[in-house]
C-alpha cells in the first residue's frame, strides 16, 4: 500500500482521497456540503424520534463518563443556573410528589439509606466509590445474611467496618451487610471477629 503526504497538512496516509488524508478531505467535504449535510440530518432526527433519542442518551452518558468529579458539578451547577423561577418550582414540586408515592416502598428508603452515607463519606473527605451494583453482589455473596448475627433478611444496611468517622473508606472492601440491631450495637468500634471482605475486582471478576 503506497504512503502519500497529505497536501493540507503534511501527514502520511496510507488512504489518500484527491491527495488529502481521511480527516482533511472529511473537513472539506463538510465545508462544501454543511447545508445538505445538515438537512439531511434534521430529516433523519424527525423520521426516526426514537432512535434519535436512544443515541443522544448514549453519547451523553459516554461523554459525562469521561469527566473528572470536579467537571461534573461544574455542569451541575451551571444548569442548576440557568433554570428559571419555574423550572425549579415544577422540579420541587414533583420531587416532592415522587417522595409522597414512594417514601413508603422499600426501594425508595434503599436509596435514600445509600445517598445518606455516600454523603457523609464526602463530608469526611474519604474515598467513595462503592456503587449499587457492587453492594447487590455483596450482599449475595453473604447470601442476604448478616455478617455478625447470620441471620437472613431482606432489608440490610451497609456497615463499614473501618468506621467513616475512624478513616474508612465507602468502598466495597469495607463494606458488609448487617442488620440494623448489629449495626448500631458495633457502633463505630471494630467489629467483634474478622469479617469477609471483597474488594472491588474480586466482585468484578465474578461478573
Amino acid at each position: 500500500m503506497v504512503e502519500v503526504k497529505c497536501k493540507k497538512c503534511k501527514s502520511i496516509t496510507n488512504r489518500p482521497r484527491n491527495g488529502l488524508c481521511i480527516s482533511c478531505y472529511n473537513s472539506l467535504y463538510y465545508k462544501q456540503n454543511k447545508g445538505k449535510i445538515i438537512a439531511s440530518a434534521d430529516n433523519w432526527r424527525k423520521n426516526n424520534p426514537e432512535k434519535y433519542r436512544a443515541l443522544h442518551r448514549r453519547l451523553k452518558k459516554e461523554r459525562w463518563a469521561k469527566l473528572s468529579k470536579e467537571e461534573k458539578l461544574a455542569i451541575s451547577r451551571k444548569t442548576e443556573l440557568r433554570r428559571t423561577p419555574e423550572q425549579m418550582e415544577a422540579r420541587r414540586k414533583y420531587a416532592k410528589e415522587y417522595y409522597q408515592k414512594n417514601k413508603h416502598t422499600q426501594k425508595h428508603k434503599d436509596q435514600s439509606r445509600q445517598i445518606k452515607e455516600r454523603r457523609r463519606a464526602v463530608i469526611n473527605g474519604v474515598t467513595c466509590d462503592l456503587t449499587k451494583k457492587q453492594w447487590e453482589q455483596i450482599k449475595k455473596l453473604y447470601a442476604h445474611k448478616c455478617a455478625y448475627c447470620g441471620r437472613r433478611l431482606e432489608k440490610l444496611s451497609q456497615d463499614h467496618v473501618v468506621p467513616i468517622s475512624k478513616g474508612g473508606s465507602h468502598t466495597a472492601s469495607n463494606i458488609v451487610p448487617s442488620c440494623m440491631l448489629c449495626n448500631r450495637k458495633k457502633g463505630v468500634n471494630p467489629p467483634p471477629f474478622v469479617v469477609k471482605t471483597y474488594s472491588a475486582e474480586e466482585l468484578a471478576a465474578q461478573t
